[in-house]
């Protein structure tokens, strides 16, 4: 939450700019493959995430849960911490402090989300739909244009279908971009939130029902290997 005090204006600006970076984030990662200064965009984006995150945190202005998922989350990644600097002693080759940045980036947005539910959960929904309106209608284009991902280690006829991507690196992550946010738009729903029932969050619902069904995305249903083949086609 918000510690009151002269402080407090502060950290209003440190969430609301780590949120619109965050926001942006989707849309960025389509210059993943651009570098800067010698680093990804994507793990730049990732590095301003920890550094926004990091004042309000050391400040004292960031709330943590009292228990639930995110207080597993943030318990992997310090597991993943101590069993990495193992990793590292043994194979000192190994892209761990790569990985363990994004870990942290994931807590970082999760915390991020959590902090901004407590003033407003309907800015929580709005942040994240915005968020996933761009990758998505990327996706819809490619839909229709057949120009998303193709090419598969699995199995050759997933090389011969069109997936939509967006702006992302792979189908299955706009997959569960999407899947995320249509699950936090039909709960406010049926939470009977007025605000969440006019035809701009109908159309948008709708919008990442399509670009979900056709990023054909299986992993959600854990199909086994040898049998993809029989759902793509």
């Amino acid at each position: 939450g918000v510690r009151k005090g002269k402080s407090a204006p502060k950290l209003d600006v440190f969430l609301k700019v780590a949120l619109l970076v965050v926001v942006l984030r989707p849309t960025l990662d389509a210059f993943r493959d651009t570098p800067f200064a010698g680093r990804s965009i994507t793990d730049l984006v990732g590095l301003i995430i920890i550094g926004l995150f990091a004042v309000p945190l050391v400040m004292g202005f960031v709330r943590f849960p009292a228990a639930g998922p995110l207080r597993m989350l943030i318990g992997f990644v310090a597991v993943s911490a101590v069993s990495g600097s193992v990793v590292l002693i043994t194979s000192p080759a190994e892209p761990y402090v790569a990985q363990l940045l994004r870990l942290v980036v994931v807590v970082c947005v999760a915390l991020l989300f959590y902090n901004l539910a407590q003033f407003s959960p309907l800015w929580t929904l709005r942040c994240i739909s915005l968020g996933v309106v761009v990758p998505a209608a990327l996706g819809l284009v490619q839909v229709f244009t057949g120009a998303g991902f193709t090419g598969s280690k699995y199995a050759p006829v997933e090389s011969q279908v069109g997936r939509a991507n967006g702006t992302l690196d792979h189908p299955n992550a706009l997959a569960y971009l999407c899947g995320f946010a249509i699950l936090l738009i039909a709960a406010a729903y049926i939470a009977a939130t007025p605000s969440v029932r006019g035809y701009l969050w109908m159309g948008l619902l709708g919008l990442l029902c399509v670009v979900t069904l056709f990023t054909y995305t299986l992993s959600l249903i854990h199909i086994s290997e040898p049998t993809r083949p029989l759902y793509i086609s």
